[in-house]
């Protein structure tokens, strides 16, 4: 359905092919893929217990606007750790797509040179497409579709700010099929998702919960990062469709 072209003479978006490589980019770099999608959760967790620490261990009952403001912080430090994940996940699927050797420290340190943008217009995104999906799930999903090539415009073309405008033209035209590539997204997901709540409640039944804590974490990265490459080769399908921009094109930004 989502291959269909969208009108005459247009080219299809070519899910399929998109979901096939996101696999094959995925399982055939998936210890690398751990790294890049557990490190910021790594990194979370320090942090977080950074925070609650000092709060809890105070003596007495923790104060309520302290305990308030950790709770933020924490919630806010997670949805920073979400993006810069997806961030360095789209790093890895351009460099594992064409090809290149993958570099993981310089996906870090080009990560964090667009942080501020990122996460600015991370939070536009997500509270657009929050009130989308307040009217209903048609108008949400849209509004995603239209945001798709926000994150790898930051990330592939320094677009900063401007990658909300940038992801508005890419999609252009094309929202309804990115509308048919998400729903496909989520419905892979949600197979995931089940495996992997049958693979938490085996391993706390047999080897405790600690175990299935740990497993849960490194499978939810799994997802995650499957959710990021996916984004990341629709932004690149997109390019090539509208601008003739091949994915060897688009790597010459990382030379």
């Amino acid at each position: 359905m989502t291959d269909i072209p969208l009108g005459t003479g247009k080219q299809r978006l070519g899910v399929s092919d998109i979901l096939s490589d996101t696999f094959s980019i995925l399982f055939g770099n998936l210890f690398k893929v751990l790294i890049l999608s557990m490190a910021p959760i790594i990194a979370l967790v320090a942090l977080g217990a950074l925070l609650a620490v000092p709060i809890f261990l105070g003596g007495g009952e923790p104060d309520t606007i302290i305990l308030g403001l950790a709770v933020i912080a924490i919630a806010l430090l997670y949805f920073a750790t979400l993006y810069i994940m997806s961030a360095l996940i789209i790093r890895l699927a351009y460099d594992a797509k064409i090809g290149n050797p993958l570099r993981l420290g310089s996906y870090f340190s080009s990560t964090l040179s667009v942080l501020a943008p990122l996460l600015i217009c991370s939070l536009a995104t997500v509270i657009t497409s929050l009130v989308g999906f307040a009217f209903f799930i048609v108008p949400g999903l849209y509004l995603m579709a239209m945001w798709i090539c926000v994150t790898p415009a930051i990330v592939i073309e320094r677009a900063g700010l401007g990658s909300l405008s940038r992801s508005i033209e890419l999609t252009r035209d094309y929202r309804w099929a990115c509308v048919g590539a998400i729903l496909l997204m989520f419905l892979c997901l949600f197979g995931f998702g089940i495996v992997l709540n049958i693979i938490e409640a085996v391993l706390t039944a047999t080897a405790g919960e600690l175990v299935a804590g740990i497993v849960s974490i490194v499978l939810n990265g799994i997802m995650m990062a499957f959710s990021g490459i996916f984004g990341a080769l629709v932004y690149a399908r997109l390019r090539e469709i509208k601008e003739g921009t091949s994915v060897e094109q688009l790597a010459d930004v990382f030379a």
